[in-house]
């Protein structure tokens, strides 16, 4: 998250994770607790972006699909999107401003904004 409170991150098995993180007032990292997992996609997770406001975390997917969860809801998936044409969805990248709610996706030389 853009405060460094949570990190976001992909596994092997296709599960996005959550992890709340404290941090010492010389700034060594003094805990990480999973604080919600989710099954994200049936492929291997090629990009985890955060928007501005750290409610909606988005993924992208060599399954053909992009996928945005709730942050504030351990990760409840709220949008399955699919770019025209099948093939890998290489990045997902929130609007920089939360008001804005677009989020672009990338596959190829092709872009989506959604």
């Amino acid at each position: 998250s853009k405060d460094g409170r949570r990190l976001y991150c992909a596994t092997a098995r296709q599960l996005l994770k959550a992890w709340d993180l404290e941090w010492s007032d010389d700034g060594a990292l003094e805990s990480a607790i999973v604080a919600a997992a989710q099954k994200a996609h049936s492929g291997p997770i090629r990009d985890v972006d955060v928007d501005a406001s750290g409610a909606l975390v988005a993924t992208a997917s060599s399954d053909g699909s992009a996928r945005v969860f709730d942050a504030r809801k351990k990760l409840r998936p709220t949008h399955r999107l699919k770019p025209p044409g099948g093939g890998v969805v290489e990045l997902a990248r929130h609007h920089p401003d939360p008001a804005a709610l677009h989020l672009a996706t990338a596959r190829g030389l092709e872009a989506h904004v959604w």
